[in-house]
């Protein structure tokens, strides 16, 4: 072809024929480039995407159960197809002709728009990210794949400041330490079952064995055991642990980390100092919470959630007051665990609902009671159709680039990258 320079000095491409190419297509609606070089095309009669190499020669056909229309190709080679006839849209790897995720939601038409929503489909992934308040900044997460060791039951996981997770297999009486990818590096056996772990800021873990009355302290990385600790009083049990994440790398004077203790049927948040574990007089020196708690996760050294077994509902104690603030959550079941991301948001797994919701803080004042903090849900950023099923535990790694969520009641481990 002829390069024409409409404005002097004006730089344009130009053109030359190689050759034109057609596989015998029905209708091809939508076209776009992998970042290997190869085109995907949407055989919209045919119901099927086809992949050719850059010169045109065919490699490989998917075929789907609706007819694909419009084709993006993300700048992390990730390809979106809508299907407007199932009102659908397909997440792929483009290259090898993978369906990674398929959300059944309603999409915008024109081609602009639909530009645009990729964009934001690329930044929540597989998952559906609504922003409940404008201009709020929200995590989203796309699947990069899960891992079993052969698992007996998995109830609870922690992350270690170098990034290993740490998992309790209750039923095995074992310990299991993964890398940041799941891949297997140690195990150390117990004496009782491990059913709490939490890894404070100073890289020590500490892990609940309720059936024996006590604590362990370890070094998760190395996987030793520093220090046991029992409860000598009769009716008295530790049952899980929370760490209070932002109190420093070094040692200090600082709370650590708390433990929930029942004594005779009532359960306290007992603080822990790392030089000593002394667990007595829980009544005077620890703060009085639910009962029927599960698992508990601090917002600060003084504030944290809690989960009640088998409810519609978490609680909050703000500032070490007895007054305990029911959260309702319509669209949970079973909450048994709470994590939180850098953003402060909290992220709670319902069980028997089968999602993840996020909840986010307002400052709330008011003239005749002091400042208070009240939480509402944001949204659902993940559930069934993501993968969740009867989740029973969950954390970030220590940099919030990754989400683990211990599945299938303790069965498996989900890992999805934070984008």
């Amino acid at each position: 072809m002829a390069q024409v320079l409409a404005v002097p000095g004006d730089v344009r491409h130009g053109f030359s024929y190689i050759c034109h190419f057609n596989h015998d297509f029905g209708r091809i609606t939508g076209i776009a480039a992998t970042i290997k070089g190869n085109i995907l095309l949407c055989d919209y009669d045919k119901k099927n995407l086809i992949l050719v190499d850059p010169l045109g020669n065919y490699l490989k056909k998917l075929n789907v159960d609706s007819e694909p229309y419009d084709v993006a190709i993300t700048s992390q080679n990730i390809g979106y197809i809508t299907q407007p006839n199932s009102r659908t849209v397909l997440q792929i790897d483009p290259d090898k002709m993978i369906v990674l995720f398929k959300d059944k939601s309603m999409f915008f038409w024109r081609k602009q728009r639909w530009l645009y929503v990729c964009r934001c489909c690329h930044l929540r992934a597989n998952m559906a990210q609504m922003l409940a308040v404008p201009g709020d900044v929200s995590h989203g997460f796309s699947y990069y794949g899960q891992f079993n060791h052969d698992f007996g039951r998995i109830t609870e996981i922690a992350a270690t400041v170098k990034g290993n997770i740490l998992l309790c297999d209750y039923y095995k009486k074992n310990l299991i330490l993964v890398d940041p990818l799941g891949n297997y590096l140690k195990n150390l056996y117990l004496d009782s079952e491990p059913y709490g772990v939490a890894i404070t800021s100073q890289n020590i873990g500490y892990v609940t064995q309720p059936h024996s009355r006590s604590v362990l302290q370890i070094d998760p990385d190395s996987m030793v055991v520093l220090f046991q600790a029992s409860c000598n009083e009769l009716g008295t049990t530790v049952f899980c642990v929370l760490a209070v994440s932002k109190n420093g790398r070094c040692f200090s004077h600082k709370v650590p980390c708390y433990l929930g203790v029942k004594i005779h049927g009532l359960a306290y948040a007992f603080p822990v100092n790392h030089e000593e574990i002394n667990i007595k007089d829980v009544a005077t020196y620890g703060y009085k919470i639910r009962a029927c708690i599960l698992k508990f996760h601090t917002v600060n050294e003084d504030s944290w959630f809690s989960c009640i077994g088998g409810q519609h509902y978490i609680t909050f104690n703000e500032k070490l007051e007895y007054r305990i603030k029911i959260i309702n959550i319509a669209t949970i079941d079973a909450p048994n665990d709470i994590c939180s991301d850098h953003n402060g948001h909290i992220y709670v797994n319902g069980q028997g609902s089968n999602n993840i919701h996020r909840l986010k803080g307002y400052i709330q004042e008011s003239l005749l009671e002091s400042e208070t903090t009240v939480w509402k849900v944001l949204d659902i950023p993940l559930d069934a159709h993501h993968g969740i099923k009867e989740p029973v535990a969950l954390c970030f790694n220590k940099d919030y680039s990754k989400l683990y969520i211990v599945n299938e009641r303790g069965k498996s481990v989900l890992v999805l990258d934070v984008i």
